[in-house]
């Protein structure tokens, strides 16, 4: 699908119909609750969505202590792996019968680097998205998701759903994305909108401004007129609100319209780099009951 902005950024293409955005959703398993919380969370998604569930977990292996040994380290590696697929299967077996029929689970034990890992597999079974917990409750961003979240996210071209700590599934009725009125906006609109399909549910374009900036307003126009003729178009909406801050914004209209899920894009200008990468003065309180669905700039190519 092509997608960008023409004549400086003063149009935007007619949208083109796109395949399903998912098919294959990687779940990363530390075995924490927090993990534990997104394998359910994201299980109950695919099974709306007859997605294939790639679950995951990586190792580091101690060469201390004569692990160095082949042998010691051959069953060393064997003994962690059996322990963990049995640790995959015990999660299997709490699933519903729903879930059990509707996905097609592939589990995945390794070693090395938990983020590179991730990448690597997320690539090499072509996921269309990885779906990861946030930890804790109440407590800043950056320790909410924490560095490999982080750097997953970063370092990434696919989608990451995170999912607040004790948030349980339902079936989504509002997506709001937080725009910033980017190139990549019509492709991950277009993408939002099939995600929403299955649902029947409403897709929010918001714009948070700090000023009163009046070419916001044209820039709206615009993006909204990419969609014209789309048959999802009365599913959603676009709106230019004035807050002081940017978060307080965000945070206000995802409880005043009951938002289920926050995106955001995560390049550098994004508003997502201000509120995760910046000073501490930039870090806020999360709502822990949205889950937030961070898409990347870039085109993902598999």
């Amino acid at each position: 699908m092509n997608a960008g902005l023409a004549n400086n950024s003063d149009s935007y293409p007619k949208m083109e119909s796109a395949p399903s955005p998912m098919r294959t959703i990687l779940i990363p398993l530390d075995f924490s609750e927090a993990s534990i919380n997104a394998f359910k969370y994201g299980t109950s998604l695919a099974a709306r969505n007859n997605c294939r569930v790639i679950l995951l977990h990586v190792y580091k292996l101690d060469m201390a202590g004569g692990y160095s040994m082949p042998y010691l380290q051959k069953e060393v590696i064997q003994k962690t792996e059996e322990k963990v697929m049995n640790q995959f299967k015990e999660l299997l077996n709490e699933l519903g019968e729903k879930e059990l029929k509707a996905i097609n689970f592939n589990n995945i034990v390794c070693s090395g680097d938990t983020v590179e890992e991730i990448i690597r597999v997320s690539r090499v079974y072509h996921a269309d998205h990885i779906i990861m917990g946030m930890r804790g409750e109440n407590q800043m961003i950056r320790k909410i998701l924490g560095g490999t979240s982080l750097s997953v996210i970063n370092r990434t071209t696919k989608p990451v759903l995170l999912i607040p700590y004790h948030t349980s599934y339902e079936p989504i009725q509002h997506i709001a994305y937080a725009t910033n009125f980017e190139e990549e906006d019509p492709r991950i609109i277009d993408q939002l909108l099939k995600l929403a399909k299955p649902y029947s549910a409403k897709v929010s374009c918001v714009h948070i401004r700090e000023k009163d900036e009046k070419r916001d307003m044209f820039k709206q126009e615009i993006l909204m007129k990419a969609f014209e003729g789309d048959v999802s178009i009365e599913n959603i909406d676009f709106l230019t609100l004035d807050y002081d801050n940017v978060v307080e914004g965000l945070n206000q209209f995802v409880k005043d319209r009951e938002v289920d899920v926050l995106v955001m894009l995560t390049h550098k200008r994004s508003i997502f780099s201000r509120l995760f990468h910046k000073s501490q003065t930039r870090q806020m309180a999360i709502d822990s009951q949205v889950p937030l669905w961070a898409f990347s700039l870039q085109v993902p190519n598999g």
